[in-house]
């Protein structure tokens, strides 16, 4: 079962020209769409979920910078399931390398175990994932391989190899990639304040610091060597 919730009824009508690509989920049954603040669901549901994905608009918004703290990050772990994964959108477009790292260390606060994950396969950035663990499992390889057959009856997607998808990770350890520093919370909103005023900011620091900094396992490096080989074997 999904639920979709949204804040504007006007999303819907709009969904409609993007049925040919998402599968016209919005009428599959075991869908529930919820007209509401997505904050506001998750704190009164008593709901429990494998699995959450936060896309908010950009944090210069009015209002958006609530479902970058920690006290929005500590309500969706508490909507999880043991096992459960989050997923949060993150940009570094309009954006320097403080206020990116103070998004992702006040993730790191909440979810201890986390990644970085990249969603342009050919370039760092401009988009990101943070994704987070409840509890103490990752990603799992074999879990993996198994749901790609559900995820393979999408029009969208054509993946021969499910392993290659570990390539886009950037970094397996947050709090390692942030350092200490200031955090966004309810109380605090730094967020707020400081998105809109890098409006018109390029930093080219996150990029460099993204390299600098990120860390992978042996596991993952062997796994991420072994798709590049397969990759330019020759057929």
């Amino acid at each position: 079962r999904l639920d979709v919730v949204d804040i504007n009824r006007q999303v819907i009508p709009a969904s409609r020209f993007f049925d040919p690509w998402n599968n016209r989920v919005l009428s599959d049954p075991r869908t529930e769409l919820v007209i509401q603040d997505a904050r506001a669901h998750v704190a009164l549901s008593r709901k429990k979920y494998d699995v959450i994905s936060s896309e908010p608009s950009n944090p210069w918004m009015a209002g958006l910078a609530s479902l970058f703290t920690k006290d929005f990050f500590s309500l969706v772990k508490e909507r999880l399931n043991d096992g459960g994964i989050f997923a949060q959108f993150i940009h570094t477009y309009q954006m320097d390398w403080p206020t990116f790292a103070m998004v992702g260390r006040t993730f790191s606060q909440v979810f201890q175990k986390g990644l970085l994950i990249r969603t342009n396969p050919s370039s760092l950035g401009p988009d990101f994932l943070l994704v987070g663990f409840k509890g103490n499992s990752g990603l799992d390889a074999q879990v993996a391989g198994k749901n790609i057959a559900f995820a393979r009856r999408s029009k969208n997607l054509s993946l021969k190899n499910y392993r290659s998808l570990y390539e886009l990770i950037v970094s397996e350890d947050l709090r390692g990639l942030f350092g200490d520093g200031r955090i966004n919370t309810d109380d605090w909103p730094r967020l707020e304040f400081s998105a809109p005023k890098l409006m018109h900011t390029n930093d080219p620091v996150i990029v460099r610091r993204l390299r600098e900094k990120r860390w992978l396992t042996d596991r993952l490096c062997r796994i991420c060597l072994e798709c590049d080989q397969a990759r330019n074997a020759p057929t």
